[in-house]
């Protein structure tokens, strides 16, 4: 008895000394001055004196620093207070930042300007090793207006200079190089001989990979800035204006390389497009038409050798019955909405190009097309094959009921080489026997290559056939390179046919998502 009652004593101040009340962690917020520079090669964009050509910062200017923060691994940001120590020349400033638990030798991302940064929310994942720097991307996109400056005369609106390092243990680093991640177009634009360029109200430029919305508006100017992503040679740049009275210009650009921390002058002569209005009935087009409107049952005809604009085709309408049947080799830009739908029984694709010839097409703008009896983009059904597609840039939308999204007809009616070059792309075929991309029912493509420059792919199979051969074609083989993620959609949960009539090439993430 007496042992027992030991053993409670000692049970008894066991559970009262030992049992307490629970705490938050305490919260430390740790404030730091950090210097930032733009005086290395890889940084001399930023803030260009159009004048003099020298960069500096300003007082009012922020950054932005992505960290982890304690406890677990949700990173977090925070904002620099202003106004900023400039030094005399502008070419280094002094910033002040409050980190809160920072976790100790951790991933830190610098965005300089903070305006720059975009999304992610505060308490969402942040990618280090993103080098596009996607944070910046809308605001690239959608607010430039052409002047490049945005006091006296600097170009520093638009730019982007990042840091990626980590801390010293909760600390950051002291002094800081920033890299620069911009192009920057100083462009004039002519019409023949005419410079044009003070009556331009609107540029748009797609890269394959995003579209830059310059609204110039009533700014008049004589050299208009567009600051970009960098862009490699593989790259084809669509370039659309529209003046004052509304006109519209147009130019494609292939071959060129923009590197980052540079400013090119660029004088663009562009082609100006005759306006046409859709109506129903069959519409021959003309070089350099730009075509608008609404058409219930339309088919429109492009010559041999002619560059042709939509612009917001059937806006809206998903059900019209209008197509395009090119006679031979052409070249088609889209801008605005538009929708091309091949009709009940008449076996044609929603675009086609004649066999031994190619078709061109690209925008800054969105596409989308169907067809019920032959692929969306290329061949139609049984004796309708067609030649080369090459899909440069633009969001594009590609399906068939009975063939290939992109790619050959039905009943041995094939096509030619498929090249999907750039832009953000989304095909389907909705019968289990044609791939989205490559052969039709019973029927094949001669070669189909995607390069890196394509920004998204997604294509849906219907019986895990997406870039390949059809049930009874055969595709001569396919290459894919760089390190491009795609998204594969099937309503199969087995994709071991999927890897076995697929060949790659390269470093690629496939993503292979079920529905």
């Amino acid at each position: 008895m007496a042992a027992l009652a030991i053993v409670g004593t000692i049970m008894s101040c066991t559970s009262s000394d030992e049992i307490s009340a629970g705490s938050q962690p305490e919260t430390k917020t740790i404030t730091q001055t950090i210097t930032l520079s733009l005086d290395d090669d890889d940084a001399s964009t930023r803030g260009f004196d159009i004048k003099t050509g020298k960069k500096r910062f300003y007082d009012s200017d922020t950054i932005c620093v992505f960290y982890r923060q304690e406890p677990g691994y949700v990173s977090w940001r925070a904002f620099s207070q202003p106004p900023c120590q400039v030094s005399a020349d502008g070419q280094k400033a002094t910033f002040t930042v409050a980190l809160e638990n920072p976790k100790k030798n951790s991933p830190i991302r610098i965005v300089y300007r903070s305006s720059m940064m975009g999304s992610p929310a505060t308490n969402e994942e942040v990618d280090f090793t993103n080098d596009n720097l996607t944070l910046a991307v809308s605001s690239l996109q959608q607010n430039q207006n052409g002047r490049g400056e945005r006091v006296f005369g600097q170009l520093a609106t638009f730019d982007v200079a990042t840091y990626d390092g980590t801390l010293n243990g909760t600390s950051l680093p002291e002094n800081v190089a920033l890299r620069n991640r911009m192009a920057i177009l100083a462009l004039t634009v002519k019409n023949g001989g005419t410079d044009i360029t003070n009556t331009i109200k609107d540029l748009k430029i797609n890269d394959g990979f995003r579209t830059y919305d310059v609204q110039t508006k009533e700014f008049h100017l004589d050299t208009i800035y567009v600051a970009m992503f960098p862009v490699d040679k593989t790259q084809t740049l669509t370039i659309i204006a529209e003046d004052l009275s509304s006109n519209h210009y147009m130019k494609v650009v292939t071959g060129k390389e923009l590197k980052r921390s540079n400013i090119y002058p660029v004088n663009l002569t562009m082609t100006k497009l005759t306006p046409k209005v859709l109506a129903d009935g069959n519409y021959t087009a003309s070089n350099n038409d730009i075509i608008s409107g609404h058409s219930n049952n339309c088919t429109i005809t492009i010559p041999d050798g002619a560059t042709v604009m939509l612009n917001d085709v059937n806006k809206g309408q998903l059900s019209n019955n209008t197509y395009i049947r090119c006679q031979g080799s052409a070249n088609i830009i889209f801008t605005g909405e538009n929708h091309l739908n091949a009709p009940d029984g008449s076996n044609h694709p929603a675009i086609f190009v004649p066999q031994n010839k190619s078709l061109s097409i690209s925008g800054t703008g969105s596409l989308t097309v169907k067809s019920k009896g032959g692929a969306g983009i290329g061949a139609g059904h049984s004796d309708l094959p067609c030649g080369d597609i090459n899909i440069l840039g633009g969001d594009i939308n590609a399906s068939s009921t009975t063939d290939a999204g992109i790619g050959a007809g039905g009943a041995g009616s094939t096509c030619g080489k498929i090249n999907i070059i750039g832009g953000n792309i989304e095909a389907a075929a909705d019968n289990g026997a044609s791939a989205a991309i490559g052969g039709g029912s019973v029927s094949g493509s001669t070669k189909i290559t995607i390069t890196s420059g394509v920004n998204s792919l997604t294509v849906k199979g219907g019986d895990n056939r997406f870039i390949c051969n059809s049930s009874g074609g055969v595709v001569g083989n396919v290459t894919i390179d760089g390190k491009t993620s795609f998204t594969f959609t099937t309503s199969d949960t087995q994709f071991d046919h999927f890897k076995s009539v697929l060949k790659t090439e390269g470093e690629n993430s496939w993503n292979l998502t079920h529905k």
